[in-house]
């Protein structure tokens, strides 16, 4: 294809008022909370350092004398004086620390409940079985799990008298041993045994911040409840506890012959569990007493902790709370299936071919059986090409969207498993369907290289940004891989085509035809062997075609037409970054060519909530085998989807907003740095909740980190390399962005912009 010649390209050299500028953007949004954060947490920044190196006998410097001076981007003067830092410096050690000896408490707080609560559970799990099918699984006391960290303590220092005799030799190591980590680096026995007691109790303490499909219940203990065999009740601290049919001692007692209901409980249908029909073929394998649910649960014994989706008011007229859904989605949750070829471009030089290689070309000329997913096509095969099947990736979509998971979405989605091990350049993840599952675009934007991320952020924030307008635009080119495979046929494989008596002309014939632009559909009965062997010869044809041609020239001549197809136009190989397919996304990147199929209902603001409980009851089906107990491979790994969000400040947040936990812990002992024995008051309380808060602070500060050298640079690169076809140059010789030429996005302005359109999106998040 003609290509136009190519312009020279215009150097991006930034002037002194440009650069102050850029410095400007990141100065004025998050110096403050980055520099106070920095003095809290004891983070190092020169100004801390400077501080620590004044010398203390006699500081030379007064409370008021300014240490560090910087003008927002407003115009407004920030001054750091040497009285704050000395102030908020001298905070930092006891902050610390006492966030540090809440956590111990907390610990035990959460342990105490889930103790309790595992006394309940598992009354309620015996309450109708025989005794030989009953199981014990209570927690033991802290008391109890106290002793066992004395008696490893004394084993400890039975071994080193043994091994150093009784003289003050075996003291000595002792006090190593208690140094190291495993005794939490302590200087007395007391507070070795306190640190191994409280290690060995966190598992069981953090319950409720792990999840699992739980198979503890029966179909019938689920649909019809569990009756009792006796009266129900247990032992907690030496006290009778009777069980009661519904939470809160509400319902009357747990007595023998009664029935509790578990979705009084945390068992809510449809939700967190999913039934297969009364009629099931899973019913006739295993009978109503004999199948398991599986069901979405917290490892909890707390029964309104227990499940994970929704959480029980706490107090008349309050709504459900979604602990873990909605502070999950706030990171931007994407859900993507991902199809990988190795082609890739020279990111130097548009009129470059691309580097592309003989096998790649084999893959997707290559002919696969797959199955015809047309609504009555379960009879039928269909032959296709590699190359074909691209355009039909949907990946995870059907058979998240299918509320019953018919024939043919499942056999759709078998297309896609084997595609991907067919022809993609990274087929790990084809049993499901090219997902890696929950992926959040905070963690996504952790990432340095702005190329990786931005195009994800143009297509989660839409028009959710500085000007309401997509980052990058998207350009439609519905016929990218059908034009593909015309000119890898036309100018790579055959520039001419084979007269009749070539050994190619029936393979020729085959591809050139229209009609088989996308497969060949043939009835089962009639893919007879001869049939098979035909399509088995076509590819031997292809290879050795492939083969007989000259390397360099092949690779060549298909970089070419590889450059041409996802060039912007048919004057410009220059790639857009973002290019829509059938509804699909592509990406070109420095390591290949990215075909996206995006879940788009996450990124639905008014149902977010409504849509992700839909593909998790979705999950659940499937595991289940609810709607097919042929389809058994659940595709979201729901277990592990909200692990990255439970961290200790997520756990320290929660229980400082639980009432009765402050009560509790107004209740506790601690030791200041100076070994000073206090209570936890409401200012000890206030101080624990502003480091944290600043904690949090600094995670999202990070995240900003250096963005704007970042994308600083990569804008200068993108206008330099002169491949990237989003970066324009308008008549008044500026560049800016497509789809963004206003005046204020202007060269430097468009870091500026990209740099805001990612603190917007940390922000609201």
């Amino acid at each position: 294809m003609p290509i136009k010649q190519k312009e020279k390209k215009a150097k991006v050299v930034l002037t002194t008022e440009q650069a102050a500028k850029r410095k400007k953007i990141i100065l004025g949004s998050v110096w403050g909370t980055i520099l106070t954060a920095a003095i809290v947490t004891g983070i190092t920044v020169p100004v801390v350092q400077a501080q620590k190196a004044l010398p203390t006998p006699d500081p030379i410097y007064k409370d008021e004398d300014v240490l560090y001076e910087q003008t927002d981007a407003n115009g407004n003067k920030i001054q750091v004086k040497y009285g704050d830092i000395k102030k908020l410096d001298s905070n930092v050690n006891e902050r610390r620390h006492l966030a540090s000896e809440m956590q111990k408490h907390l610990i035990k707080y959460l342990y105490e409940q889930e103790r309790e609560a595992s006394l309940w559970y598992e009354a309620i799990y015996n309450a109708n079985k025989l005794p030989a099918d009953q199981k014990h699984f209570a927690l033991d006391s802290i008391e109890d799990v106290r002793k066992k960290a004395q008696k490893e303590f004394s084993d400890l220092e039975e071994k080193l008298k043994t091994q150093y005799g009784y003289s003050k030799k075996w003291e000595e190591k002792l006090n190593e041993e208690m140094a190291k980590s495993e005794w939490g680096k302590s200087k007395t026995k007391a507070d070795a045994i306190e640190y191994r007691t409280v290690e060995k109790l966190k598992t069981n303490a953090n319950r409720r911040y792990t999840f699992e499909y739980n198979k503890d219940f029966t179909y019938s203990e689920v649909k019809n409840g569990i009756t009792a065999n006796s009266d129900i009740s247990y032992t907690y601290n030496g006290q009778k506890k009777n069980v009661t049919l519904k939470p809160n001692g509400e319902g009357g007692n747990f007595v023998k012959g009664s029935t509790l209901y578990l979705q009084d409980f945390f068992a809510k249908e449809n939700e967190n569990y999913t039934l297969p029909a009364a009629d099931s073929s899973e019913l006739k394998v295993n009978t109503k007493d004999e199948y398991k649910v599986n069901m979405f649960t917290t490892k909890s014994y707390i029964s309104s902790l227990k499940n994970p989706l929704s959480t029980p008011a706490k107090k008349s007229g309050e709504s459900i709370r979604r602990r873990f859904l909605e502070p999950w989605l706030k990171k931007g949750q994407l859900l993507t299936s991902t199809f990988q070829l190795a082609a890739k471009p020279n990111l130097k030089d548009e009129n470059k071919p691309w580097t592309v290689t003989k096998d790649e070309i084999t893959k997707l000329f290559k002919f696969g059986v797959y199955n015809d997913d047309a609504t009555n096509g379960a009879e039928n095969n269909v032959l296709s090409l590699g190359i074909e099947r691209l355009s039909k990736f949907k990946g995870l979509n059907p058979i998240l969207d299918d509320p019953s998971l018919k024939d043919e979405t499942i056999r759709a989605a078998k297309n896609d498993e084997l595609a991907l091990k067919n022809i993609s350049s990274s087929s790990s993840n084809a049993a499901k369907y090219g997902s890696n599952g929950f992926q959040s675009l905070e963690n996504r934007l952790s990432g340095k290289d702005p190329a990786d991320y931005l195009p994800l952020l143009s297509m989660v924030m839409k028009t959710d940004t500085p000007d309401g307008k997509s980052i990058f635009q998207e350009h439609t080119k519905d016929d990218l891989f059908k034009d593909l495979r015309t000119k890898i046929i036309k100018e790579v494989l055959f520039k001419q085509a084979p007269d009749a008596s070539s050994q190619y002309h029936e393979l020729y014939t085959y591809l050139t035809n229209s009609a088989n632009d996308n497969g060949k559909i043939i009835a089962k009965s009639n893919y007879t062997t001869a049939e098979s062997t035909k399509y088995a010869k076509f590819n031997n044809l292809l290879k050795k075609r492939i083969d007989e041609l000259d390397k360099d020239e092949f690779e060549k001549a298909a970089g070419k037409v590889f450059a041409s197809v996802f060039g912007e136009s048919a004057t410009s190989n220059k790639i857009n970054s973002i290019i829509k397919v059938n509804g699909n996304y592509v990406q070109v990147t420095s390591s290949g060519i990215k075909l996206l199929s995006v879940y788009d209902k996450l990124t639905d603001q008014n149902h977010k909530i409504d849509n992700i409980l839909k593909l998790i009851k979705r999950d659940l089906e499937i595991k289940s085998k609810t709607n097919s107990p042929d389809y058994t491979q659940p595709v979201l790994d729901i277990e592990n989807m909200f692990k990255n969000i439970v961290t200790d400040d997520f756990k320290v947040k929660e229980l400082l907003n639980d009432d009765d936990f402050i009560k509790y812990i107004k209740e506790q002992k601690y030791k200041d740095l100076n070994s000073v024995e206090k209570s936890f008051n409401d200012e000890a309380i206030e101080s624990v909740k502003f480091y944290e808060s600043i904690l949090n602070e600094v995670a999202r500060g990070k995240l900003l980190d250096d963005k704007t050298n970042k994308l600083a640079e990569y804008v200068k690169k993108s206008i330099n390399d002169n491949i990237i076809a989003d970066f324009k140059k308008n008549g008044n010789n500026k560049f800016y962005i497509e789809g963004h030429d206003d005046s204020k996005y202007w060269n430097d302005g468009m870091v500026e912009y990209l740099y805001k359109a990612i603190q917007d999106f940390i922000n609201k998040n």
